[in-house]
Formats: C-alpha cells, sequence, structure tokens
C-alpha cells in the first residue's frame, strides 16, 4: 500500500472520531479531552483532531496524551466495576 493511501485512510478514520469527539463536546463541554495508545501519540493524528475541533466547537477542548501507561483506562476500570 503506497504512503500516499495510507495517509488518506488516516486522514478519513480522524475525521471520523473528530466527527464523534465533536458531538461529545457539544453535549459535555469539556475543558480536555485526554488522548491515550500508541495511535494517538503520533503528531499528525493529534494535529489533524485538534484541526477539526478547532474549525467545528466556538472553544475547542485542549488535546493532551495520557501520562499514563497504554493500559491505565483499563486498570482504572477495573476498581469501577468491582464497586457496581
Amino acid at each position: 500500500m503506497s504512503p500516499g493511501l495510507v495517509r488518506d485512510a488516516l486522514v478519513a478514520r480522524v475525521g471520523d472520531l473528530a466527527r464523534h469527539v465533536v458531538t461529545c463536546c457539544l453535549l459535555l463541554d469539556p475543558q480536555r479531552i485526554v488522548l491515550v495508545g500508541g495511535v494517538a501519540r503520533d503528531d499528525l493524528v493529534r494535529e489533524l483532531l485538534i484541526d477539526r475541533l478547532s474549525h467545528a466547537l466556538p472553544y475547542p477542548p485542549e488535546v493532551v496524551l495520557s501520562d499514563f501507561a497504554q493500559d491505565a483506562a483499563l486498570l482504572g476500570s477495573i476498581p469501577l466495576a468491582m464497586q457496581a
């Protein structure tokens, strides 16, 4: 697969992600969005997401990377599940 096709596919997926994040932002009005995972560490992904949010929202949230390990969200959900 050529690099151009890979980039186009990535841009399309980030566009899909951005539409969902915009919807959540309109409902919840967060001040910050924290990205986790290996793909989120890619500068292109972050830049595309920030660009889409800044065009779609009057007050876009800050987009930051998590300082925790990639499985931190899973590990943090276990105590919550045990409380339910």
